[in-house]
């Protein structure tokens, strides 16, 4: 009943659906596969694997294949919790929006960086990006680059703009 089944990885093709490419990469493996996690390891704008089979060494998958613009936030609460855990992201690029969570503990016997990362495509320019802190704060920036990686801070009370995205943490908050 456990393992020897191929791995599977999938790419995102929009309105075309899905293209299996695990075996284009060496994902395809048939040891027991335990858990998977995400990163960009490389800090080079795209997403690595780490695979973990049964009673075997890690696997590490490096992306290679840089294919568009990207963003990637870490966020520091301040009234939140201090990893900003349960935050929800929202960005809006031309007429696309995408939507991602800081999450703690989302796999099995793996966990995910806690920073956000969103691949854009072709998108030069993200035209909004709004954070809802766990505290119930609402943060908005506008206009921002793409292939960075921002540390964000969050504001203190509800009228305080963050003026500075680029700004590092507190080192106490």
């Amino acid at each position: 009943m456990n393992g020897y089944e191929r791995n599977a990885l999938f790419h995102g093709r929009g309105e075309a659906g899905f293209a299996s490419v695990a075996y284009l990469c060496g994902a395809d493996r048939v040891e027991d596969g335990r858990s998977v996690g995400v990163s960009d390891l490389d800090s080079d704008g795209d997403l690595d694997l780490v695979l973990q089979n049964y009673n075997m060494e890690s696997c590490l998958l490096i992306n290679q294949h840089q294919t568009g613009n990207w963003l990637r936030l870490r966020l520091h609460g301040v009234v939140s919790n201090r990893d900003a855990i349960g935050s929800r992201v929202l960005i809006r690029h031309g007429e696309r929006r995408q939507t991602r969570e800081v999450q703690c503990g989302s796999g099995y016997l793996a966990c995910q960086t806690l920073a956000v990362h969103f691949g854009l495509g072709d998108s030069s320019r993200i035209d909004r990006l709004d954070i809802y802190w766990p505290s119930g704060r609402h943060q908005v920036l506008e206009d921002i680059g793409v292939n960075q990686q921002l540390e964000l801070v969050e504001p203190s009370n509800h009228a305080e703009a963050l003026t500075n995205p680029g700004s590092a943490p507190p080192s106490n908050p």
